[in-house]
């Protein structure tokens, strides 16, 4: 990038194509590009030099444009350096054919099934759900219903796993997957915006459905934290129906179903991994990408002649995600490694069961091995 903005004065910033920007509050812009997935929050003045932008100006044109008006504590360097720094990073604007690299998502082998159009279908009938009145209401009967049914059904009173039809349980836990993301989606149309789509991909070495809820950053953090729990919420309805059906039916997968859902809601209210419960505590303080924040106070502990005041809590969260992930990762490493000497020595039993369980694990370990490498990698690279 440097060759190219040695001729500053004769550089014209081009738009992308796909940048957009939205009012979130009285002072606070959200400024995005849907093809990078790429967004950062900033203010009217930011906003001002983005509309200056028409492809046409030079950067010492549109300096001289915004100092004409009300803008005068602005000028040539501290426009040069947002479009440099800020807007070009972030894939707002292009520089000649050179391109950003699409944002790294968490999520491998994407693939939308459900497109934006029926989803919107979907979700419409389902918007009065998240009507107060509508939650209250629905959330005491789901909870009535739990705990009545669950009383007499517990896991270690009745063992029903071999009563279990294996077609009505795979197909009732696709419909909980897919009822958990609409959840999300059908939040976001209740505040006025609508997903991109729900799709199936690869989280670490899971297959997953999300949804694509990139328009809730536009809302205010009380309305995305809704977003972020409709997923929840989702579930527990769909986790009582089938509770009650199973009442009616004395159909065992569909306890069984119940039983896992419990499970997958504990998992999601993990805040170490980018599940709902994630999101719901950034969106809680505040903070765009806790991750990320986390990391570089993390880092700033660790700087030479720092005078930056700490933030504890990033600190804390940084400290004891880092941990998890280096228990996570001696526990795969472990049980693989226990796996291998199984096979050596010649007492690998075969079974559905253990291969799959061993396939994960090697799975797992090679992704947290990758994970590692481009971290240092990337550490490598910024010092150079």
């Amino acid at each position: 990038m440097n060759s190219i903005v040695e001729k500053d004065l004769d550089w014209i910033p081009i738009m992308h194509n796909a940048t957009k920007w939205e009012k979130v509050s009285d002072n606070q812009y959200l400024l995005y590009n849907e093809y990078y997935q790429t967004k950062m929050f900033v203010s009217y003045s930011a906003i001002a030099i983005v509309l200056q932008i028409n492809n046409a100006n030079t950067i010492q044109e549109i300096t001289d444009k915004l100092t004409s008006g009300n803008a005068k504590n602005i000028d040539y360097e501290r426009v040069l350096s947002f479009i440099k720094d800020q807007l070009y990073k972030n894939g707002i604007i292009e520089i000649e054919n050179i391109q950003i690299k699409k944002k790294k998502s968490h999520i491998h082998l994407e693939r939308i099934i459900i497109p934006e159009k029926i989803l919107q279908k979907i979700c419409h009938p389902l918007v009065f759900l998240f009507k107060k009145p509508v939650v209250l209401s629905v959330i005491t009967f789901c909870v009535i219903c739990n705990i009545s049914i669950l009383i007499k059904e517990l896991p270690w009173q009745k063992s029903i796993i071999n009563e279990t039809n294996i077609i009505i349980f795979l197909i009732g836990l696709i419909i909980l997957f897919l009822f958990h993301e609409i959840g999300h989606c059908t939040a976001l149309q209740f505040f006025g915006k609508n997903s991109k789509g729900i799709g199936f991909g690869f989280y670490f070495f899971s297959p997953v459905l999300f949804a694509d809820v990139n328009p809730s950053w536009t809302l205010s953090p009380k309305k995305k934290m809704v977003v972020d729990i409709g997923g929840f919420y989702f579930q527990f309805i769909i986790t009582t129906v089938y509770l009650v059906f199973y009442e009616i039916t004395d159909q065992a997968a569909l306890l069984n179903i119940a039983y896992l859902s419990y499970i997958i809601f504990i998992f999601n209210m993990n805040p170490l991994i980018n599940t709902d419960m994630y999101w719901f505590l950034s969106d809680a303080l505040h903070h765009v990408n806790l991750n990320k924040e986390a990391m570089k106070e993390l880092a700033i502990l660790f700087k030479k002649g720092r005078k930056e005041k700490l933030n504890i809590f990033l600190l804390l969260f940084g400290m004891v995600k880092i941990l998890f992930i280096t228990i996570i990762f001696i526990l795969i490493t472990y049980f693989l490694i226990k796996t291998l000497h199984v096979i050596v020595t010649g007492k690998y039993t075969i079974s559905f069961y253990t291969v799959f369980k061993d396939i994960i694990l090697g799975i797992g370990f090679i992704f947290f091995v990758r994970e590692i490498i481009n971290m240092v990698l990337k550490q490598r690279y910024k010092r150079n």
